[in-house]
């Protein structure tokens, strides 16, 4: 389990030779706790043409890939979604009267949007930081009919219409309330006197399933890992222990669980589980709400609404597919519910977009992607990602004139200890060149090859030792989850 880092800016590695850390993951997220950060993109036209200039964001969230100065997580198995660590994220799009048009975007524009990061949603240490966007607007319908949604006051926009059994915002959160409980969890930190001391952090978590005593909870991997204890409150007086069901690292999504029994005895005697939308039925425009643990505060709800769907975001070096959302996201709102006006679950919130000039931007993990591996992980105890363990990087023409090499593959430059390339005997400057007979010449052809394998299967692995010495190796795939 994870503790949660209050505000952690993320590199968005889009270097050429950017080192990867070969397995295969979903685009999903885990347990509470926070996110990263990733790049912005500034565009300015002229004639027709867009000039874009990147933005990269700094992190001091640490992974296994970002142990190499230019490394990259690499996951492949994608449940369907592709994501592209050129998707621009966090863009501005600035439009100048045609006499002020120019065709490079401002350095002074640039340096404002270089401040942007994104910021994982859990309060840690104490710590909390973020700002509320407040909307003017709201709902009014008699129950069964459509809503009409107006912003701004006077608005002469075409209301968008939206039925709902639902008669005002407030019956709509009465409805979930009880489903979105508080997470804390004490970490054990070292001080700047090299002292191990315990630390404290907060995120949310959504009832998801009860079963029999069992009450299940979904909430982000990132809000819960490295926690030495977690604890759930449903009102905001009791604290009920919770332990750990399983988790999705690649996909930031964890399940914890505590005792119908125990909570009955803190005196929560009605505990209900929220329902989650499984098919993706999400629409742009749709008004949405999150609800979570915001700052670590307590419950709180903000309004917005949906801005973008299935979007590829690249967040703490994993490849993520996300609902993106003006509503208010915060510290301590990981983990908690992205609602619709039926009261039912669309996302679950794990990051947002912060900086000077960046607002309304944050990323809910859409439910119809989560339901299948929350499923899994109650029943397994589990989610099962194919691992070799390698920092490696695609070996391009530069690279080979740099090296007077002539070999197309893979150049691995770490192996993780004791993972499965480490014991079938894998070392640092092997070059990669095939996988099951299939020739590889890039980390994303291995990816798709590590993919379409099981844990436990075998992955014959040809490789090039010292520049010159071709070798074959056995490699037995492991789960990568079970790192954790």
């Amino acid at each position: 389990m994870s503790d949660f880092e209050n505000e952690r800016d993320i590199n968005e590695e889009i270097a050429e030779n950017s080192d990867a850390l070969v397995e295969s993951g979903e685009m999903f997220t885990e347990e509470h706790s926070e996110k990263p950060a990733e790049s912005g993109e500034i565009v300015s036209e002229e004639n027709g043409e867009a000039m874009t200039e990147e933005v990269k964001a700094d992190t001091e969230h640490t992974s296994f890939a970002e142990k190499s100065e230019s490394g990259e997580s690499a996951f492949t198995e994608f449940s369907g979604q592709s994501a592209s660590q050129d998707e621009p994220h966090a863009g501005a799009v600035i439009l100048t009267p045609k006499k002020h048009r120019k065709k490079k975007a401002s350095g002074k524009a640039a340096a404002i949007l270089a401040g942007a990061a994104v910021i994982c949603c859990s309060v840690g240490f104490g710590m909390g930081a973020g700002g509320y966007l407040n909307k003017i607007g709201g709902i009014t319908a008699t129950s069964g009919s459509d809503v009409s949604l107006q912003y701004g006051e006077g608005a002469e926009n075409t209301p968008i219409e939206y039925t709902t059994n639902f008669t005002s915002i407030k019956d709509v959160f009465d409805a979930v309330e009880d489903s979105i409980v508080n997470i804390s969890i004490k970490v054990s930190t070292t001080n700047m006197w090299l002292e191990t001391v315990e630390a404290t952090g907060s995120g949310s978590g959504i009832i998801y399933k009860i079963d029999g005593d069992d009450v299940y909870i979904v909430t982000n991997n990132h809000v819960v890992e490295n926690a030495n204890t977690v604890s759930v409150s449903v009102t905001g007086e009791e604290q009920v222990n919770a332990t750990l069901v399983g988790r999705d690292v690649q996909n930031d999504l964890a399940v914890i669980k505590v005792s119908k029994a125990d909570l009955n005895a803190a005196g929560v005697s009605d505990v209900k589980a929220v329902e989650f939308v499984s098919e993706d039925t999400a629409e742009m425009g749709e008004t949405v709400l999150a609800i979570g643990n915001a700052l670590g505060d307590g419950k709180s709800i903000t309004q917005g609404i949906i801005s973008a769907k299935n979007k590829a975001v690249k967040i703490d070096n994993k490849n993520l597919t996300v609902i993106q959302t003006d509503a208010a996201v915060n510290p301590g709102n990981s983990g908690g519910a992205l609602v619709n006006l039926d009261a039912k679950v669309i996302g679950i919130n794990t990051a947002k977009i912060g900086g000077t000039v960046v607002e309304g931007t944050g990323y809910a993990i859409p439910s119809y992607i989560a339901v299948g591996i929350v499923n899994q992980i109650i029943s397994n105890g589990t989610v099962e990602r194919p691992y070799l363990g390698v920092v490696c990087f695609t070996i391009t023409d530069s690279f080979k004139q740099m090296y007077n090499l002539d070999i197309d593959g893979i150049f691995v430059r770490e192996v993780e200890q004791g993972s499965a390339a480490e014991k079938a005997g894998l070392i640092a400057s092997d070059i990669i060149t095939a996988a099951n007979g299939t020739p590889v010449k890039s980390q994303e052809e291995l990816q798709k090859i590590i993919s379409a394998s099981k844990v436990g299967d075998t992955l014959k692995i040809d490789y090039i030792r010292n520049g010159q010495e071709k070798k074959t190796v056995d490699v037995i795939l492991e789960n990568y989850n079970e790192k954790f």
